[in-house]
């Protein structure tokens, strides 16, 4: 789950593009985060598993911790927060920041 201090380096995205050479200063990770129009807070509850369809954050891949607060996106897609704040920052291309899992636009 600890992506600070990592450095993006040579990733190259869909279509060829470099993301490390392409990435400006786009939309701030931490008004993304807190936008509840394009991310909602939820609560892992371990008891009805099912209706959430996700075990699992598809960044880090570690269980989700009963009662832990989650970060949902319009897609239905969830992260841990810090996950999803880090993806962010990370991969903000020219403002087009998207859904890790299914690449739906999220601004």
């Amino acid at each position: 789950r600890e992506l600070e201090g990592l450095e993006l380096i040579g990733f190259v995205g869909v279509g060829g593009g470099n993301f490390a050479d392409e990435a400006e200063p786009g939309v701030n990770a931490d008004e993304i985060m807190e936008d509840d129009r394009v991310i909602s807070r939820v609560t892992y509850n371990i008891d009805n598993a099912n209706e959430f369809g996700q075990t699992e954050c598809p960044i880090c891949l570690e269980t989700f911790n009963n009662e832990e607060n989650l970060a949902k996106l319009q897609c239905k897609h969830m992260f841990h927060r810090t996950c999803l704040h880090d993806w962010i920052q990370a991969v903000n291309v020219r403002q087009q920041v998207k859904c890790p899992v299914c690449n739906r636009v999220l601004l």
